[in-house]
């Protein structure tokens, strides 16, 4: 059993998750992509992330589409169970922060 996603499934997630992110920053004005710069030891460090959420009091409060999408295809690779909503339900609970 292949322990990694082919690479074209990580462009794939990465194209998604940039959409996906492009799609909240469109639909809410406070939301905008930055380089996340919050801490080191943080997993967003370094990442490209939408933050701006201003329904949340952690103003490093952030969504990276691209980890969670490829999280995702690790799931399903290891065939284990995956909730087949995860992203739409992902993008709606996210817009209620925004």
């Amino acid at each position: 059993m292949p322990d990694r996603m082919l690479p074209e499934w990580y462009s794939f997630a990465n194209d998604l998750g940039l959409y996906l992110g492009d799609l909240l920053v469109m639909r809410h004005a406070g939301l905008e992509w930055r380089m996340f710069t919050g801490g080191r030891k943080d997993v967003a460090y370094q990442r490209p992330v939408v933050m701006g959420f201003s329904k949340t009091a952690n103003k490093k409060f952030n969504v990276d589409f691209d980890a969670i999408l490829v999280g995702y295809g690790h799931r399903c690779i290891r065939k284990e169970r995956v909730n087949l909503t995860l992203i739409v339900d992902t993008v709606r609970l996210h817009e209620g922060w925004a």
